[in-house]
């Protein structure tokens, strides 16, 4: 699997036909992510070129359930209800989880897989602010730890 990251554009690509256009990492910072799931959408033409032009907003975002069927809303597009296309397998386990503990539906990123745009989506609990706070102190001391490394071996 091939990675690379290109500095000028928000375009990481991830294999030889993914390209990861939206990542949401306040989501990865508020939530535990418990399972993972890949979703198509029903777009039309102009929500596809506003997507692609990066007009797309997943940070705020919001997930709902209606009917044994995912939608996503609040995303800024010209449309503001977008149907995620699952399998019914996938939909009752999403369900399951959500009845069994406090658990949320949340945008992970949007990713194109050949031609076709996909979404990431995530299930799991909201994390407490002790957790968040040792989340971000690990990261500073990670932070710390390669400053400190550059600054001996220059």
């Amino acid at each position: 699997m091939c990675i690379r990251k290109f500095p000028y554009f928000h375009v990481t690509i991830i294999g030889y036909f993914n390209i990861m256009l939206y990542v949401n990492k306040f989501a990865r910072f508020k939530y535990e992510v418990d399972d993972e799931y890949e979703a198509g959408m029903s777009l039309d033409g102009v929500q596809v070129k506003q997507i692609r032009a990066g007009k797309m907003n997943i940070k705020e975002s919001v997930m709902r359930m209606d009917k044994s069927e995912v939608y996503i809303m609040h995303t800024g597009l010209i449309t503001d209800k977008i149907k995620l296309l699952l399998n019914t397998k996938e939909i009752e386990k999403i369900e399951a989880a959500l009845n069994e503990k406090k658990n949320q539906v949340f945008p992970l990123g949007i990713f194109t897989k050949g031609r076709l745009l996909k979404i990431k989506i995530g299930v799991g609990p909201a994390k407490k602010q002790y957790q968040k706070t040792e989340q971000q102190k690990r990261k500073d001391a990670k932070i710390q730890l390669g400053k400190d490394f550059k600054v001996k071996n220059f």
